[in-house]
C-alpha cells in the first residue's frame, strides 16, 4: 500500500526510521476496514472515526489521551482489536506511562 507509507513518509520520516514507517504501514493494513478508514484520512485530511472497537473510535482514542497523534490513535484501534482487555485496562487507567 504505497499510498500510505507514501504519506507516513511525508509526514513522520524526520522523526521515524524506515523500519518504524513500514511497521505502521504493515499495522495499519491488517483489517480492510481500517485500512480503508485511515486512507480517507490520508486522502482528505478528515477523521471519519466510523469504526468502533469495543465503543472506542481513533477520534474518541485522541480526546482520551491528547499525547497521541493520528497514527497512534490508529495503531491503538487496533490494539483494542487484538487485545481488548489489555488496551480497554490501559484506557481505564489513564493511559499510564511506564
Amino acid at each position: 500500500m504505497n499510498e500510505i507509507y507514501d504519506w507516513l513518509k511525508r509526514n513522520y520520516g524526520e522523526e521515524y526510521s524506515e523500519k518504524v514507517l513500514k511497521g505502521f504501514e504493515n499495522n495499519l493494513t491488517k483489517y480492510d476496514d481500517i485500512k480503508d478508514e485511515f486512507l480517507h484520512y490520508v486522502r482528505t485530511g478528515e477523521n471519519l472515526s466510523k469504526i468502533k472497537v469495543e465503543g472506542y473510535s481513533v477520534k474518541d482514542i485522541l480526546n482520551l489521551n491528547k499525547t497521541f497523534h493520528v497514527i497512534g490513535a490508529y495503531n491503538f484501534l487496533i490494539f483494542l482489536r487484538e487485545d481488548p482487555l489489555t488496551a480497554l485496562d490501559i484506557i481505564k487507567k489513564g493511559f499510564p506511562i511506564k
